[in-house]
């Protein structure tokens, strides 16, 4: 996998901390794609003129690959569109070129674990006999 993350200074700067840079940001989605078990074979930080668009864009070397990413680029990389890449690079399956609305979409999810309390609260074991467990809530 490539990895593209043509941000603008003031892109990341609107990031409300966020990330303090482009490098920064790549860091975390290495992390995320490694703990999906992909392979990062390539990253560019280099920011485009007008920086990134607002619509992760995904290019797939294979047609097979294209119903697994339209389920999870949504979930990882919020707004997303998946095609068929025009032009292959020996060794990628696909180049993900992040969009604004990756940024977005983290800072909801942060935003939204930090706002809510999870429940840490754990039933107790009462008796174990044999093949059966007893717990009371």
């Amino acid at each position: 996998m490539r990895i593209v993350g043509p941000f603008s200074d003031e892109q990341i700067e609107a990031s409300d901390g966020m990330y303090e840079s482009t490098s920064e940001l790549m860091l975390d989605v290495i992390g995320e794609m490694h703990f999906f078990q992909t392979n990062v074979v390539s990253i560019d930080t280099q920011p485009v003129a007008g920086g990134a668009a607002k619509v992760t864009l995904i290019e797939v070397a294979e047609e097979r690959f294209i119903a697994d990413m339209l389920t999870i680029a949504p979930i990882v990389f919020g707004e997303s569109e998946v095609v068929l890449a025009s032009t292959l690079i020996e060794g990628i399956d696909m180049v993900i070129t992040l969009g604004t609305d990756y940024i977005d979409n983290k800072a909801a999810t942060s935003a939204g674990r930090s706002e809510e309390p999870v429940d840490t609260t754990v039933g107790t074991v009462a008796e174990t006999t044999g093949d059966t467990v007893e717990v009371d809530d």
